[in-house]
């Protein structure tokens, strides 16, 4: 053990003091958020929490979206923590000049200090980038320096087709030779709620069947009338999307999406799943495999809607992303099949969240040999799952 001088002709005794204090330090992955809205925000305050992460670098634009951050730390303080440890501004030239734009948010709030992007080193300063805007602004000055970053980019689906699809505890076989480069397109609020389910209980099955209500996606009107509120839409383009992504992931099994119904105001998706098996199993069976796979939680019996659910996250927000109904998971044995039948739900303000930081450690390693599925125990673990 190296000493300093100070202490090398200290007694025996307190020099080992010293060498039994000696610990390993993990070395954190340094990241670097690129837009700070609601998900880049929700995802850099989970990165913080985390023991072996750092949002070292975080890019915002000057925006309602960043003016509504400020404020939001501004008569929150808890919330600070989440803030990344340098915050960059990205000015499009056709709003002004970079140092107007800085001088400007600088003088008007004191928690944050801003810089100006132009001075922004990616290689530098990250390990990793989480890119919650691209392909928006594909011609600034931090896309451009992805050429030459020697790390790993997670976009997010709404950069589809690019980038190599990536939906924790899955990635396809020759996502990991980093081609066509390294960027990865990480997977959204659906398949990060279905994958894991289907993975814990895929490599017997010979088809999966899937029907999803999920939250209205697209652009409202700036007022919300009951009969929008109430509104259903037949979303057949997704349904196609999540067919195309799940048969990717899944090549060797059958992939029937028969339905995406979408209506506003949903805290949770919810999901049927059902999935054809060639041998037989018990309904303990999937119980128990259910039961030991991350992210995934499963309900009391008698519960059989999110109501008690949304309380309970209203008071403590330390639930998995997953919710399965036990009381609906159900099992039909017959002479040439076994048919599993799981509903489920998913809290979209949270699923795609530690998805990302799954990818993360899975992207950089951190954890060495451990499997996708132990890195995801580690997320749920410091989430307090």
């Amino acid at each position: 053990m190296f000493l300093p001088p100070w202490c090398r002709h200290v007694p025996y005794y307190l020099t080992s003091f010293f060498e039994r204090r000696v610990v390993t330090v993990e070395k954190k992955i340094r990241i670097g958020i690129r837009g700070l809205g609601l998900l880049g925000f929700r995802i850099a305050r989970a990165a913080q929490l985390s023991s072996d992460m750092e949002v070292a670098v975080g890019v915002a634009v000057p925006d309602k979206a960043l003016d509504e951050l400020l404020i939001r730390v501004e008569f929150h303080p808890q919330t600070r923590q989440a803030l990344p440890r340098k915050i960059y501004l990205a000015v499009p030239r056709h709003i002004g000049r970079e140092s107007d734009f800085v001088k400007q948010y600088n003088a008007k709030q004191r928690i944050i200090h801003f810089e100006g992007v132009s001075q922004l080193c990616l290689r530098n300063e990250c390990d990793c980038i989480v890119d919650t805007a691209y392909p928006a602004g594909k011609q600034d000055a931090v896309v451009q320096q992805y050429a030459t970053f020697p790390g790993n980019i997670i976009v997010q689906d709404g950069a589809f087709p690019e980038g190599v699809l990536i939906a924790p505890p899955v990635i396809p076989a020759d996502g990991m030779r980093r081609e066509p480069g390294n960027l990865y397109r990480m997977a959204d609020c659906i398949l990060s709620g279905v994958v894991p389910l289907i993975n814990a209980l895929h490599e017997t099955a010979s088809k999966i069947s899937l029907s999803l209500l999920t939250q209205y996606n697209g652009r409202e009107p700036d007022y919300l009338i009951a009969e929008r509120a109430g509104a259903v839409y037949v979303r057949q383009d997704i349904r196609e999307r999540v067919e195309q992504d799940i048969s990717t992931l899944f090549p060797e099994v059958e992939v029937d999406v028969q339905s995406v119904i979408q209506i506003p105001s949903l805290l949770h998706y919810q999901g049927t799943l059902t999935m054809h098996f060639a041998s037989g199993m018990s309904r303990q069976d999937v119980l128990d495999v259910l039961a030991h796979t991350p992210r995934i939680c499963l309900l009391p019996t008698g519960v059989s809607s999110t109501y008690p659910i949304n309380l309970a996250r209203s008071m403590c927000d330390s639930l998995p992303s997953i919710l399965v109904f036990s009381d609906s998971v159900s099992v039909r044995n017959t002479a040439d099949q076994c048919i599993v039948r799981i509903i489920f739900a998913i809290y979209y303000r949270t699923a795609a969240v530690y998805s990302n930081l799954d990818a993360i450690r899975m992207l950089c390693n951190t954890d060495g040999c451990k499997t996708p599925i132990d890195i995801m125990r580690r997320t749920d673990k410091e989430a307090g799952f």
